[in-house]
């Protein structure tokens, strides 16, 4: 699906199914509806301009990449992420154009989501009856505009086709867009996208320089130094500063995860959860990941049945040795029976101690690694400053 992406740790069961998370592992999971079929099976077909009654000068048929799903609607959280490496997130994955005459052609195609990106244009020149094909186009998004979106948006894609002699020809495309932090588990096509959640971990959010400030005051050398300190215990008093830190400013745990409808599930920013001091499993998984991330730590989320926990690698070069961490407990405040409790459900919900789940297909744990995900091209969301 995703240009051999290899997020999750191979040794894991690869189950993903679509489910809300729903902050407890004893839940029953919510299914996506069934998708509706693929847009790829009936390309919509660009306007045949009229040069001369009956005579045509090109054709074309284009085909929706991953950012589009299936019913039509542009998943906005992955409207950043790199194509140089993530090449199926396109916004049209194929535009496939004809030269109909027997002479040379010159086209000007330009694309954009109206009053959500900006423009892509691109000159064309066909030979006689030649067919060209344009790979992975996606327009410059509007961060601003994006963020700024509390619902679902009805917006349009615009093509112009000219051959210079006219009027560009106009091709308009009904989408809808979901706001950032809406987020499909599913495609409609049933492709899993759990592991593009880590677009929302956005380590330079700045309010997590003042959470870390805060945080070094719970560490024996009052400073944040991420693996430097070269020994468990420093790593392990520098992941629990973070998590004390958030404790003392009251964040608390809210099981409302967001409305549920279309497939999609809202899920709080960093920049949300840090300002409402109110995070669910994976509001706040979500949370710690960003800070520790900036901390250029290593973490990593946990998907068990409908329920995600966090955790981080004990080194920069290996993972041998984690810290887990069950995220709805930092109002308790209690970091050793946070610990506690997501490894118990390691042994209970994942059939196996880590890192060895048990693969068998008996169960859905899997684990999503942030820095495989970033070089995969699945990066951070960009902020408005």
């Amino acid at each position: 699906m995703m240009n051999g992406l290899a997020v999750r740790l191979s040794l894991l069961a690869l189950l993903a199914s679509a489910q809300l998370i729903a902050c407890s592992s004893d839940e029953d999971a919510t299914q996506d509806p069934p998708g509706n079929g693929s847009l790829i099976d009936d390309r919509p077909a660009l306007p045949v301009p009229d040069v001369q009654p009956g005579d045509g000068v090109y054709s074309g048929v284009w085909e929706p990449g991953l950012l589009l799903d299936d019913d039509d609607t542009l998943l906005s959280w992955l409207a950043f992420v790199d194509l140089a490496v993530a090449d199926d997130f396109a916004l049209i994955d194929n535009l496939e154009l004809t030269n109909e005459t027997d002479a040379p052609i010159s086209l000007t195609v330009t694309l954009r989501v109206v009053g959500y990106s900006e423009t892509w244009s691109r000159q064309i020149s066909l030979a006689a009856n030649e067919t060209t094909t344009i790979d992975t186009i996606r327009p410059n998004f509007a961060i601003d505009r994006l963020q700024a979106m509390t619902s679902t948006a009805d917006a349009t894609i615009e093509f112009t086709v000219s051959d210079g002699t006219r009027a560009p020809n106009v091709y308009q495309h009904a989408i809808q867009i979901l706001p950032l932090n809406r987020v499909r588990w599913t495609s409609e096509s049933g492709e899993p996208l759990d592991d593009t959640i880590v677009t929302l971990i956005t380590p330079d959010e700045p309010g997590l320089d003042t959470v870390l400030r805060e945080a070094a005051e719970f560490t024996t050398g009052r400073a944040i130094v991420g693996y430097q300190g070269g020994t468990w215990e420093s790593f392990a008093e520098q992941v629990e500063a973070v998590f004390r830190a958030l404790h003392a400013r009251d964040v608390i745990y809210s099981s409302v995860s967001g409305s549920f409808f279309d497939g999609a599930q809202n899920i709080r920013l960093v920049r949300e959860s840090l300002a409402n001091r109110s995070a669910n499993c994976m509001d706040g998984s979500i949370l710690l990941s960003a800070a520790y991330e900036r901390m250029e730590l290593r973490p990593f989320l946990v998907f068990v049945p409908g329920h995600v926990f966090m955790g981080v690698c004990d080194s920069s070069d290996s993972c041998e040795e984690a810290l887990l961490i069950e995220t709805t407990m930092i109002s308790g405040g209690d970091f050793d029976a946070a610990v506690e409790s997501a490894w118990d459900q390691i042994d209970d919900t994942c059939g196996g101690e880590w890192p060895d789940f048990d693969a068998s297909g008996e169960q859905d744990c899997f684990v999503v690694m942030l820095e495989d995900a970033r070089e995969a091209g699945f990066r951070p969301l960009p902020l408005v400053r």
